[in-house]
């Protein structure tokens, strides 16, 4: 079964394929609704400490589910108290940075991470300055230690941050055993039945991309006030006291995939209007995100988090995470 592209890939091939990327990149910044860093992208100014940066980022990315990395822009908390993209600090050299990068990549991480693509775009075509961009894919040979820093840890990526995983990871990575890998996937759209009425709607799909059977499959949804979780046939569905709970009603083997859910959710007054590009339903002015634990039998519980905003919205495709 042929692997679905990564949000990582798809956001790097948006930029490296625009018709002006540093434009593109420049749209990033103060954007609404924001752009928010997450585990899939991270947004870097250059300092003295860029090797430790470059390596922890190769690790932290590799060792999850890949990632785009953004040299000169630059990221401070929001409202929200999430890292968004407000401001620029240009590189001066982006070709120096990424040759720099290049040359570094090899022995910045043990083992070295294989896919690695770094892209340079001016920006000022005065002082020649601008981005540099990082593409890091999931590596099928983690775990990556990060040579260039401090006692060499090792790194995964969490919401916004490169965090050292707990010895419960860490030894699943160095002894994997056979076991379920249970993935949400998601995809976003807009709902126009008469019941509930127009709402933006998220189909949810399950699959097991590990190499054994899971069972008594579990999951459990925060949801607000008014949102809607229709069940489908493999399920039973329950929603009290702001949680929505999902139980399978049959085991998922290898390689399986089966529907869900869908979860709708009534437009507030903050939606952002589209129709002049050419979309029939409004987007959301600020970031929705749905969150999944998954619990099944005889595996610790996984925790899903995914964030729709414009990007997602514009380009609503199914994503497995």
């Amino acid at each position: 079964m042929a692997q679905p592209i990564s949000s990582a890939r798809r956001f790097f091939e948006r930029v490296t394929t625009a018709p002006d990327p540093a434009a593109f990149i420049r749209g990033l910044v103060n954007s609404d609704p924001p752009t928010y860093e997450g585990e899939w992208l991270d947004f870097k100014r250059t300092s003295g400490e860029d090797a430790r940066i470059w390596s922890e980022a190769l690790s932290g990315f590799a060792n999850t589910e890949g990632g785009v990395l953004i040299w000169g822009v630059v990221a401070v908390k929001d409202k929200s108290g999430v890292d968004a993209a407000n401001g620029f600090a240009l590189v001066e050299k982006p070709s120096q940075l990424r040759s720099r990068l290049m040359e570094l990549h090899h022995g910045a991480t043990d083992p070295p991470v294989a896919g690695v693509e770094v892209v340079e775009f001016i920006a000022d075509k005065d002082t020649g300055a601008g981005f540099v961009v990082c593409y890091v894919p999931e590596s099928d040979y983690k775990p990556h230690r990060s040579e260039l820093v401090k006692h060499k840890p090792y790194y995964m990526r969490a919401g916004e941050s490169f965090v050292i995983p707990s010895p419960s990871l860490l030894r699943n990575w160095f002894y994997p055993k056979s076991s379920p890998q249970l993935m949400i996937g998601i995809k976003p759209g807009w709902h126009t039945g008469e019941a509930p009425g127009e709402r933006w709607s998220f189909d949810v799909s399950i699959a097991n991309r590990g190499t054994s059977t899971a069972r008594d499959i579990y999951i459990t949804i925060p949801i607000e006030p008014g949102t809607g979780v229709d069940r489908r046939p493999i399920s039973t569905c329950s929603a009290a006291h702001g949680v929505a709970r999902i139980r399978l009603l049959e085991s998922l083997h290898p390689g399986m995939q089966e529907p869900l859910c869908r979860i709708t959710i009534q437009p507030y007054e903050q939606a952002f209007d589209v129709h002049r590009i050419s979309r029939p339903y409004p987007i959301p002015g600020s970031p929705i995100q749905l969150e999944f634990t998954i619990y099944c039998a005889d595996n610790e519980r996984r925790t899903v988090k995914r964030t729709f905003g414009m990007p997602e919205f514009l380009n609503p495709e199914e994503v497995f995470t």
